[in-house]
């Protein structure tokens, strides 16, 4: 068995690597967006792809904005 220190080196790193694997919600964003733009044929830019980000995190906010007025507690986590 080795030293309980190795053990958590090794999950540590076996953490790392499945974080890395699974990307970052905004990178994956960015990566769909770019295949989105790609296969349109248009050329892109980095501007276009900040004003798509914006407008998708926009469009979050509205969501969320809404659902609060119709029901004002459903996002409340106090017991």
């Amino acid at each position: 068995m080795p030293p309980s220190r190795t053990v958590k080196t090794h999950k540590r790193v076996k953490k790392a690597q499945m974080r890395i694997e699974r990307g970052h919600p905004y990178r994956r964003e960015r990566f769909s967006l770019e295949d989105e733009f790609a296969d349109s044929g248009a050329e892109t830019s980095s501007f276009d792809m900040e004003i798509e980000r914006w407008k998708f995190s926009f469009q979050i906010g509205i969501a969320l904005n809404n659902a609060i007025k119709e029901d004002p507690h459903a996002m409340d986590t106090s017991a």
